[in-house]
């Protein structure tokens, strides 16, 4: 009896072709990658291979690199060849027609690369750097709708700084009002900063008076517009300001219990930085501690100026102490400012003590418009001169004793006798002291495939 062996070449051959097969396209594939990586690295290198390569290329990527180089060495006629060979081999390449476009307006070709500026605004691309070349490109072409959408969309990004859009589109449109009618009444605190941080007295007044108007003045964009008058030495102004925001109920010190952090501006509370020295906001029972750790002869001063009428009135609030060492201990000052006639020394504050209320009246004479009040630690003697401990300032308060003085009458619209004529009641400062809106742009009509085909045609000839 003969037994039959098992057939298995047949299996074997079919496995080995396979697999010859599977090797081969790893092989093709890594040939593909190597091709791809070899030119990308040719675009950023001077190879003198990069022509030859060049001219066998079809990925679009690889030839718009080889046209930024190209643009970037100041060869726009090779630029403009890599670039229209990417949108050769691939249409709805963005990067090539926002690369197009820029090398045809350096070529002074305007109107084609406006066309190609319009094709890549009719994508829909989510990459801030791309965003901010169009951007700036509709700047330099002049293209208004294209520039104000694009501004529009980077605001609507949380990674997008908006001093930045706003620098940009300060720098196109002269016109504050047309900034204020085109963005909203949303940015309106941004474009005020924008005027504030580049020191345009007249359109930060512009925008601050349509600020008010239309409500959106919160107490951080009071302060900075406040703080920009007095930088400017518009003191009377600034004072009006604070005033009509700030100053509306009995209490006349801002932020009196510490419940918003110091800002160091304007009219609110400065405190230096001083080593040894350190605040702390009593979160819960409300207040302001002022710690001293012993390191150091620490010069400390908490002051805040505030506008007043001249009159009588009352400084108060409490105060607790809590082991403070030296005999330079802290102690309140109440000062004219920028005027003469009031200074007032109060004692220092004991060494420990529970929380205690404390009066301190005074009187504003009739040429200030503003004091400064002050807690102050003064630097002590060699032998004295290392504080440690701790005040706490709580329901700090102004308020006005005598009653306020009259307001001054209006000037008259005609005097016969000019030896007549009242007097000016206000007394001087002291100290040193268009374009009509455009229309709207339409909105961007996004473009078809076909659009962008017919306009590539166009830029070619």
């Amino acid at each position: 009896m003969v037994l039959e062996q098992p057939v298995v070449s047949g299996k074997k051959t079919g496995l080995t072709v396979l697999r010859t097969i599977f090797f081969l396209a790893l092989i093709l594939i890594a040939l593909f990658i190597l091709k791809i990586g070899v030119a990308k690295q040719l675009a950023v290198s001077n190879s003198i291979y990069l022509d030859v390569l060049s001219g066998f290329q079809t990925n679009p990527d690889v030839l718009a690199g080889l046209a930024q180089r190209e643009h970037k060495n100041g060869d726009l006629a090779k630029a403009h060849e890599f670039y229209l060979q990417a949108l050769d081999n691939f249409v709805m390449h963005p990067p090539s027609w926002l690369g197009l476009a820029a090398v045809l307006k350096d070529m002074g070709r305007r109107n084609q690369a406006v066309a190609a500026l319009e094709n890549f605004a009719a994508f829909q691309i989510d990459d801030i750097d791309l965003a901010w070349q169009k951007a700036r490109l509709a700047y330099e072409l002049q293209h208004n709708a294209i520039l104000l959408a694009t501004l529009k969309q980077l605001l609507q990004d949380e990674r997008i700084s908006r001093p930045r859009v706003f620098n940009l589109a300060g720098e196109y449109w002269n016109d504050p009002r047309y900034l204020l009618q085109v963005f909203g009444s949303t940015f309106y605190p941004d474009i005020l900063r924008h005027y504030i941080e580049n020191n345009r007295q007249d359109k930060a007044q512009t925008v601050w008076r349509e600020l008010k108007e239309a409500g959106v003045a919160d107490p951080r964009t009071t302060v900075a517009y406040v703080s920009f008058l007095l930088e400017n030495n518009e003191f009377e102004s600034a004072v009006e300001e604070w005033r009509e925001a700030f100053q509306k109920n009995d209490n006349l010190l801002y932020n009196g219990n510490f419940s918003e952090p110091i800002q160091n501006t304007a009219f609110g509370w400065q405190a230096t930085e001083t080593r040894g020295a350190s605040l702390h906001y009593e979160t819960f029972r409300g207040g302001l501690t002022v710690s001293f750790d012993g390191t150091e002869n620490a010069v400390f001063m908490l002051s805040q100026i505030v506008p007043l009428f001249p009159g009588d009135h009352v400084f108060r609030g409490f105060f607790e102490t809590t082991g403070l060492t030296s005999q330079e201990r802290p102690y309140f000052l109440i000062s004219s400012y920028n005027c003469q006639g009031l200074f007032i020394e109060d004692e220092m504050l004991p060494p420990s003590e529970y929380k205690t209320e404390f009066v301190i009246p005074f009187t504003v004479p009739d040429t200030c418009s503003a004091v400064r009040i002050y807690l102050v630690r003064e630097r002590a003697n060699p032998y004295d001169m290392l504080i440690s401990g701790s005040v706490t300032l709580s329901d700090l308060e102004i308020n006005r004793l005598s009653p306020l003085p009259p307001r001054p009458e209006p000037p008259r619209q005609a005097v016969s006798n000019p030896e007549s004529a009242p007097a000016p009641n206000s007394p001087p400062a002291r100290q040193a002291e268009d374009l009509n809106p455009e229309e709207l742009p339409p909105e961007i009509m996004i473009f078809q495939t076909t659009t962008i085909i017919i306009n590539a045609l166009v830029i070619r000839d």
